[in-house]
């Protein structure tokens, strides 16, 4: 089973001390709750009853910067999210094509928005992440 992963960059400045343990860099991870035009990256349930639920952490971040953890990492082990830029090759491809673009969902699978074609994430060996949401 794959972990389900989300992440964005936060709507504020002001960042609490509890919330920068759950962060790599600008971006804070955990689970995606999407409320009207609003998005959060909550934590784990830490106490739960039938009046309320709390949560470990919650923070609303920038709706544009949420991305999901594809279930594939990097070359250097790093977790691959929708958003990122990544470069590698296909193998099998008419001449194990090199692929440069940003990971996007679509019609059920991360793949490469790549300039010549989309090959799937899982199809594409030798993953660099390049700068993030280029």
């Amino acid at each position: 089973m794959r972990d389900i992963i989300f992440r964005g960059i936060p709507k504020t400045e002001d960042i609490p001390e509890g919330l920068k343990e759950n962060m790599i860099g600008e971006y804070v991870y955990g689970f995606l709750v999407k409320e009207g035009g609003s998005a959060y990256i909550v934590g784990n349930v830490i106490d739960v009853d039938s009046d309320y639920i709390a949560l470990d952490y919650w923070t609303e971040v920038r709706p544009e910067s949420v991305g999901q953890y594809s279930g594939i990492d990097d070359e250097a082990g790093n977790k691959i999210f929708d958003g990122d830029h990544v470069e590698g090759f296909v193998p099998f491809s008419e001449s194990d094509e090199d692929v440069s673009g940003k990971v996007v969902f679509e019609n059920g699978a991360f793949c490469v928005d790549g300039e010549r074609y989309w090959p799937c994430l899982f199809e594409v060996r030798d993953l660099k992440i390049g700068d993030k949401n280029e």
